[in-house]
């Protein structure tokens, strides 16, 4: 075997270290073993081990490798069609070896090099030259506006003898500086601040489509997770977020929330205060309902 890799092979490589990586922390996270994973999806153990690993030299074609992937991933309650699409079938090209030696190309010497160099600066000293020029004789792009500010003065007195029209009060004006001002501060805050926990904050900030449902479930990620968010019986997000995320989902029957680091998870239901989903780096599962509504109201 070549000790040379190809760089084809190496991309390859890295990413079925990233999957296999992530295959591997989910299934620890659930606390199944190889074996009961190599008997629910009749995967052979040897197939599974080298995935999670990143080894190639075992495994078969890409397009089983891929397949392999993908039941291993539905098995693990992820989505398999999207963890399996991310290995690459096909490698990129070999690198070509270079054909440039024998060229003309190659045949230039230090001279000629340092010829091109000289007409280069020489070039650009002359067209340097030239902008200094057309500035020194007053050639600016500034002098069509003096132009114009020069006329400004005539147009004004000349529309000086029409009636002015009523003045509005000076309170209405300062008013309506007011609401400019804060309507551009208010679109200033909702772009930067994301969605938080803040109680009524997130009620101003949810969407409004979703404003009138009774069930609001607020979330903020504390430390990087595996998340899938299920409303009203349909699955609506399946993936990873970094800490920092801040989200709201809201429904009309339930919602449910199943995190691979409930310890760093943060949940509110209807702006209440947020609490731990579960521990760290455990798999926990809550479902949020009318009757938990019931149940905080009669606290």
């Amino acid at each position: 075997m070549n000790q040379e890799v190809s760089r084809s092979e190496y991309s390859q490589s890295e990413r079925l270290i990233q999957i296999g990586a992530y295959l591997q922390q989910v299934r620890e996270e659930q606390g199944l073993s190889i074996e009961q994973v190599a008997t629910k999806t009749i995967i052979p153990s040897r197939i599974l081990k080298a995935i999670e690993s990143g080894n190639l030299d075992i495994l078969p074609e890409a397009i089983y490798v891929r397949g392999f992937i993908k039941r291993y991933a539905d098995f693990l309650g992820l989505n398999g069609k999207d963890v399996s699409s991310s290995f690459p079938l096909f490698p990129d090209a070999r690198p070509m070896e270079p054909t440039w030696q024998n060229s003309d190309v190659a045949q230039l010497r230090q001279t000629h090099l340092y010829l091109a160099y000289v007409a280069l600066i020489t070039v650009a000293v002359i067209g340097l030259g030239a902008v200094v020029t057309r500035l020194s004789n007053g050639d600016r792009p500034g002098s069509p506006n003096t132009t114009i500010e020069s006329s400004l003065p005539a147009s004004t007195s000349s529309t000086s003898s029409q009636p002015e029209e009523p003045s509005t009060p000076s309170g209405g004006d300062s008013n309506a500086d007011t609401i400019d001002d804060s309507s551009g501060v208010s679109d200033l805050t909702t772009i930067l601040n994301p969605i938080g926990l803040d109680g009524d904050s997130s009620s101003e900030l949810l969407d409004p489509s979703l404003a009138d449902k009774p069930i609001r479930v607020e979330l903020e990620v504390k430390a990087r997770s595996w998340l899938r968010i299920t409303v009203d019986g349909r699955q609506d997000f399946e993936g990873v977020l970094p800490e920092g995320t801040q989200r709201i989902w809201a429904g009309d029957e339930d919602v449910v929330v199943r995190a691979g680091n409930a310890g760093g998870v943060l949940v509110a239901l209807n702006g209440a205060e947020a609490e731990v989903l579960g521990e760290p780096g455990a798999v926990q599962e809550k479902r949020f309902s009318a009757d938990d509504i019931s149940s905080s109201q009669s606290r």
